[in-house]
């Protein structure tokens, strides 16, 4: 059950992301589909980690774009 509830709750940051939704309304809704209280903190845990995710990709990102070494012709 603690994987899917991970799952789903990485599955709907992805459709909030794409769809352009706030994050204070992200929380209210994933409070409301979880079944958490509002305010409870339990949604920020999870946008929390979403976000550290999406970070972390991205930086990974840039690293590779700096390291890429330009090919010699010759």
């Amino acid at each position: 059950g603690h994987d899917l509830r991970h799952y789903w709750n990485e599955r709907f940051s992805k459709l909030m992301e794409t769809a352009g939704v706030s994050e204070p309304e992200e929380e209210l809704m994933r409070s409301q589909l979880m079944g958490w209280k509002f305010g409870s903190g339990s949604a920020k845990h999870y946008i929390q980690r979403y976000v550290e995710k999406k970070a972390s990709e991205h930086s990974l990102k840039m690293q590779e774009e700096y390291m890429k070494i330009p090919e010699f012709k010759s």
